[in-house]
């Protein structure tokens, strides 16, 4: 989760994006995710959200799993060391207006990508970092809960599935201990009565 771009900063390629220049954007199909502009790459992830609010445009995305180049941008996110996003997009003339030598970008329509980088040219654009560390919260599944182990522990398909069945070995043992104890209570309830 983050901000791809931030509105009414004057960015280092002295571009302003206006409030409710992505409308368009946000009506079409979402963009592709990269790694500092690389869009000739495999993409690293995608983007499930795209909205607008008074600060920006915000994002949500996933990185994919398995990709290695998605796994070092992921770990330098953990750490702090990666945080900046940047949009690439095409225009028209009739989509900006020049001021005093910076362009006052009024519609994107043609939104074509969204990069984690490594300096973002609008300063403010970045990732939450917090969204990145709290992937262990969103697990609702026994596939998902694997896809971690494997993508955050960086292990193998086949050790994933033995953990994650030695786990449920586990649970189910504890669960029938718990079964045995909660009737050996019972049976002291009724036994003391």
């Amino acid at each position: 989760t983050g901000y791809a771009s931030v509105f009414g900063v004057k960015d280092a390629q002295n571009d302003v994006i206006e409030k409710g220049a992505f409308a368009d954007a946000i009506k079409g199909e979402m963009p592709k995710m990269f790694f500092n502009h690389k869009s000739w790459e495999i993409p690293i992830g995608a983007y499930k959200l795209m909205e607008e609010d008074d600060y920006g445009l915000k994002v949500e995305g996933v990185l994919a799993p398995g990709h290695s180049e998605a796994n070092n941008v992921r770990g330098a996110m953990k750490v702090g060391g990666l945080d900046g996003m940047s949009i690439g997009f095409f225009m028209g003339k009739q989509d900006y207006e020049m001021r005093s030598g910076v362009r006052y970008i009024k519609n994107i329509s043609d939104l074509v990508e969204i990069s984690v980088v490594t300096f973002p040219a609008n300063d403010p654009s970045r990732v939450d970092i917090e969204s990145i560390k709290s992937a262990l919260g969103s697990i609702d599944s026994v596939q998902e809960f694997e896809a971690f182990i494997r993508e955050e522990l960086s292990v193998s398909n086949a050790l994933s599935k033995a953990l994650i069945g030695k786990f449920k070995d586990v649970c189910q043992r504890e669960a029938g201990d718990v079964a045995k104890y909660r009737e050996f209570v019972d049976t002291l309830k009724l036994t003391s009565i």
